[in-house]
């Protein structure tokens, strides 16, 4: 069995604040694994991501992804949901690019909606993100 430990985010005391740097820095700690968080935005591309993952492949350091806060999905404007709908999919595509092996989403908040209505809204907009 193998423990996995390591930092939310790139690690403060690496050289440039880099993803990339970060894993470097992980590695000479001696840990073993790294959420990438996209808290504000998906701020890294596919070539990035790929870089990122073929170094932490390497180093052998676990990845998993964090997609932003800013999602939606039961929002009462349409142009909210579809931009949580695009973060998600950003946030899973840079997550199959880096090799991550999970990809963390808050998909909504309660707001003035029952547990039930926010939960048949959350599921027809998660059927919709996986059928396309």
């Amino acid at each position: 069995m193998t423990i996995w430990i390591g930092t939310g985010g790139t690690p403060i005391s690496s050289k440039e604040r880099s993803t990339l740097s970060g894993l470097e820095r992980l590695h000479e700690m001696g840990l073993n694994c790294m959420e990438i968080e996209f808290v504000r935005g998906v701020y890294m591309n596919s070539e990035i991501a790929e870089q990122v993952g073929e170094l932490a492949k390497k180093l052998k350091i676990r990845l998993s992804i964090h997609a932003p806060y800013y999602i939606n999905l039961t929002s009462t404007e349409k142009e909210k949901i579809e931009a949580s709908k695009k973060r998600i999919i950003q946030s899973c595509e840079r997550g199959h690019s880096t090799g991550a092996d999970i990809v963390v989403v808050h998909p909504a908040y309660y707001g003035k909606l029952s547990k039930e209505e926010c939960y048949l809204r959350v599921k027809k907009n998660v059927k919709i993100l996986l059928i396309g």
